[in-house]
């Protein structure tokens, strides 16, 4: 036989010489996504580009999707479900001033409100003042103790927000509600700080009648009206907040 027809005849007997070719590119395909798919980050410009790239050459997919799809980015600000461990330790706050509280004979007149970033303790003026005036009832000091206890050794920052009712007052030492109620707050934020609470993470603010929670037509509503509010907060460091679970130490400071 011929050299060049038993050449012919050995390239039959076997795959066509471009199917060596076609399995290398579909292993370096797989390849390729293989390593796509097990990367932890991406980097967004990057992965947009390479994306447009795909689609341009493979099209897309049933139901006009792209080949390729970015992973949802979470924007600042909103990062998912809190931790479980400090999500532990705020629900274990709450309670410990729930107990107290009931320890204390206050049910139904002290309240305790999570929000998305803080804890409110709302306190009835009555609880902690007489009316018209700014200074502490001996029977309100309890209450002030056992919240000072709490959040002593937490990184938290505290600030108090006095409220009045819209009933107008003008004496000597209060010529308005807002003067009533800011003198309120910092009758409290004082207090915590004589019992050791870091005052560089202590704050006042009066609002006066300006930010009721009830109505103010009547005797019922305005009572409600006139209260203290605590707000806790995560301290900030380095411009993030500090899980509330973290103990000060040593090395964090006040």
């Amino acid at each position: 036989m011929p050299p060049a027809k038993k050449k012919a005849a050995e390239q039959a007997a076997g795959s066509p010489a471009w199917m060596t070719t076609f399995g290398d590119m579909m292993s370096l395909l797989l390849t390729f996504f293989v390593l796509l798919t097990s990367f932890a980050y991406f980097d967004e410009v990057r992965f947009t580009e390479m994306s447009g790239s795909l689609e341009a050459a493979f099209g897309v997919l049933p139901g006009k999707r792209p080949a390729l799809e970015l992973p949802q980015r979470v924007e600042p600000g909103n990062r998912g479900p809190r931790p479980r461990a400090e999500d532990q330790e705020v629900e274990s706050m709450i309670e410990h001033i729930e107990r107290a509280v009931s320890e204390l004979g206050l049910v139904g007149q002290v309240e305790v409100n999570r929000g998305d970033v803080a804890i409110s303790v709302r306190i009835p003026s009555k609880v902690l003042f007489d009316s018209g005036s700014a200074n502490l009832k001996p029977e309100a000091l309890d209450v002030l103790n056992m919240i000072n206890q709490m959040l002593l050794e937490r990184p938290v920052q505290v600030f108090v927000e006095g409220h009045t009712d819209n009933v107008p007052i003008q004496t000597e030492e209060f010529p308005s509600n807002w003067h009533l109620s800011t003198a309120r707050a910092i009758g409290v934020v004082s207090y915590l700080a004589s019992k050791g609470f870091p005052q560089e993470r202590l704050a006042a603010v009066g609002y006066g009648k300006f930010r009721p929670v009830d109505t103010n037509d009547t005797a019922e509503g305005r009572s409600k009206n006139r209260r203290v509010e605590i707000r806790i907060e995560p301290r900030q460091r380095g411009g993030q907040a500090i899980p509330l679970f973290e103990r000060i130490g040593p090395n964090n400071g006040a």
